[in-house]
């Protein structure tokens, strides 16, 4: 990476830490961030990008924990906003640089608080899937009587 590359990567790093510090507070710690989330061009439009995200949200539900995520581009936030995600903050990146001779990178904060609420754990029934690389995902499921 070029050092132009790497002061960017900063300013983004630091602007995000500082930004979700100053909007969750100590919260942060406890709230799901997804970092990345795309699908292949060929499948977009088809709800897989959809479908991955409301995945996402509902194992966070699962967890009692709200998530959050930056966006820099428009329509994926209206994308977001359609799945339950509300902006928070808004950031500028490049402002600061005097080499950046473009208008700024607007930045949004979304973030989409938790819909369940887990109030009794009466059965519980445990499935784990192990995937071919060694991953692991384990579902508890858990039923009222």
């Amino acid at each position: 990476m070029s050092e132009l590359e790497n002061r960017r990567r900063n300013e983004v790093d630091e602007k995000m830490q500082d930004a979700a510090v100053r909007t969750f507070g100590d919260r942060v710690e406890k709230m799901w961030l997804i970092e990345d989330l795309w699908t292949d061009t060929r499948l977009q439009g088809h709800g897989c990008g959809g479908a991955l995200l409301d995945t996402a949200t509902a194992m966070a539900d699962w967890a009692g924990q709200s998530t959050w995520l930056q966006s820099s581009n428009a329509a994926n936030v209206k994308f977001y906003a359609q799945h339950g995600f509300e902006t928070v903050a808004t950031l500028f990146l490049g402002e600061e640089d005097p080499s950046w001779h473009k208008q700024p990178v607007v930045v949004d904060i979304v973030r989409r608080d938790t819909s369940f609420l887990l109030i009794a754990r009466a059965d519980t029934t445990t499935r784990w899937y192990e995937s071919q690389d060694g991953l692991r995902l384990t579902l508890e499921l858990w039923t009222h009587r």
